[in-house]
């Protein structure tokens, strides 16, 4: 039974969020919980939208040792090229992904993060978003319209970049044979990679 302060438990969910949060993070994440509870026992359970319903993930998975963010994507597009819409947060390496489409109602997607995009890309495009310096510009806009002769918004609107990841053929590397999300995780092997690795890692600590 897990038995521990309200304090403790604050400050542990507190840091647990940051790491499932943490764009650029990479390494699965830890059972913050595991030594509260009897080694001997099992841990199996999930809690839906942990941030709220608007919020990544959907799901997060708990296991006696670590703990997995699971979101779900689905399109109703019937058009087989289609991607996840992944609006502002990119694919983060140690999260699972659900991927279903309306035309592909029999064979749906489960992938890692790291297997959609590489972590090197990942963090080029982290870092497009935080070279732009958003905050200043605004400034730089308000000072401007401070200085125009009599200027009206008497509500107050001003402009607000939206960090969204969308899709391009232009961006597309590393599948020179142009094939769809679903031929292409069938050929990488995506949903063998992640049961395969939640094997490895259940094997893992058993061996410990």
């Amino acid at each position: 039974m897990l038995s521990l302060e309200n304090k403790e438990f604050i400050e542990i969910t507190k840091e647990l969020r940051k790491n499932i949060l943490d764009k650029e993070m990479i390494e699965f994440i830890k059972n913050p919980f595991k030594q509260y509870f009897n080694s001997n026992s099992n841990i199996h359970l999930y809690i839906k939208e942990p941030f709220g319903s608007q919020n990544f993930p959907d799901f997060l998975i708990f296991t006696k040792n670590y703990i997995f963010p699971l979101e779900i994507k689905f399109s109703n597009k019937v058009n087989s090229l289609t991607t996840p819409k992944w609006n502002s947060n990119i694919p983060k390496g140690n999260s699972i992904y659900l991927f279903a489409n309306r035309e592909k109602t029999n064979t749906p997607l489960l992938f890692f993060g790291n297997d959609y995009i590489s972590n090197e890309i990942r963090n080029k495009m982290i870092k497009h978003f935080a070279n732009f310096k958003e905050k200043q510009k605004l400034e730089k806009l308000l000072r401007d319209i401070q200085r125009m002769n009599n200027p009206y918004n008497p509500f107050g609107i001003y402009p607000k970049i939206r960090t969204d990841f969308l899709s391009s053929r232009q961006f597309i590397f590393g599948n020179d044979e142009n094939l769809n999300i679903f031929d292409f995780a069938k050929k990488m092997k995506w949903v063998d990679n992640v049961f395969n690795t939640l094997q490895e890692l259940v094997e893992e600590y058993e061996e410990e």
